[in-house]
């Protein structure tokens, strides 16, 4: 009992729990993936439908320069223009500006920033159940490169008479128990007495802004580029398909389906990015092949909205192309 609350008043002398943290992340991308999805779960909404408005004003700029320079490649470049500044604008203000800063009557922060008490609540939670587990802690603490440490905080805390041997031996011993599952009334006291997620929750909301954002910042960051990229694709992938159906000739009707398909393709970015953060790996996958199946039927059916030539054309050639490879086998 006493070398439990002497861990839990010097525990930075055992644990690194920086470097824990970090290392449970490297080893378990779908734990990052949940964390993502629990203290960023505001700002993702903020995401997808920030698209709706971000990707129609500058879905009107992109209909300036459509009537100004009225060629087919202004749609898919566009679309992809649109989709890419739409998530970055909408990335950078989650995180930026760090410091409340007075914009006319408007006083402007990071969304992070400006929720700092609740991210903090959550973040620890988090940690404290799923990361800095009494099993986990205990294995680190044995095996970690403080374990010095810990050998002579169990040398303190058993009488002088007790050999060194005999307490190194205890110490590792130590390890065994983290094998036992969390329910164990050894984990459920360590766990108790020790009271991380308080600890953490208090250290989190006294850092500064500067300090939080830059905690906070690296955990995302691999995902930011995720998120634009994947709305650049899929804007493109929207003016393409303006390009397939004819959307692009120098009537009002290509015009107004310039704005309205940049938005869609803006906020679909968006919607879509949001998923393959958050969705397993393998529903991405059967996702991404149902899109590449819908783009292929859907190429068609745009070479026969061009007219009756174009049209019968583009079927003729897609049947002559089963033909073609039987001659070839």
């Amino acid at each position: 009992v006493e070398l439990v609350k002497t861990m839990k008043d010097d525990i930075e002398s055992l644990l690194d729990l920086e470097e824990v943290v970090s290392s449970a992340f490297l080893r378990d991308k779908v734990l990052l993936g949940e964390l993502f999805q629990k203290a960023g779960r505001k700002e993702l909404e903020f995401l997808v439908n920030s698209g709706v408005t971000f990707g129609f004003f500058l879905g009107v700029i992109q209909m300036i320069l459509w009537i100004m320079f009225p060629n087919e490649w202004v749609l898919p470049v566009g679309g992809a223009l649109v989709g890419y500044l739409t998530n970055w604008v909408a990335i950078k203000l989650i995180f930026d500006p760090v410091e409340p800063t007075k914009v006319g009557p408007f006083v402007m922060q990071g969304l992070f920033e400006k929720r700092q008490v609740e991210v903090s609540a959550e973040f620890s939670e988090f940690l404290a159940q799923r990361v800095l587990t009494s099993p986990k802690l205990l294995l680190e603490i044995v095996n970690g490169r403080k374990r010095d440490n810990f050998q002579a905080m169990v040398r303190k805390a058993v009488p002088g008479a007790v050999p060194d041997d005999v307490c190194t031996c205890a110490a590792n011993a130590l390890g065994k128990l983290s094998l036992l599952p969390r329910e164990h009334p050894l984990h459920v006291y360590v766990d108790g007495t020790l009271n991380l997620q308080a600890t953490l929750n208090k250290r989190l909301c006294k850092l500064s802004s500067a300090e939080f954002e830059n905690l906070l910042h690296p955990v995302f960051e691999e995902d930011e580029l995720t998120l634009i990229v994947a709305g650049g694709v899929l804007g493109a992938a929207a003016g393409a398909l303006q390009m397939a159906f004819g959307w692009g000739g120098p009537s009002q009707l290509g015009a107004v389906a310039a704005v309205v398909g940049a938005g869609a393709g803006a906020g679909t970015g968006m919607a879509v990015a949001k998923s393959a953060v958050l969705l397993p790996p393998q529903a991405v996958k059967a996702i991404g092949r149902c899109v590449q199946a819908l783009g292929g039927a859907l190429r068609v059916a745009g070479r026969l909205a061009l007219g009756p030539r174009r049209g019968r054309w583009s079927l003729q050639r897609q049947l002559q192309q089963p033909q073609r490879e039987l001659r070839r086998i």
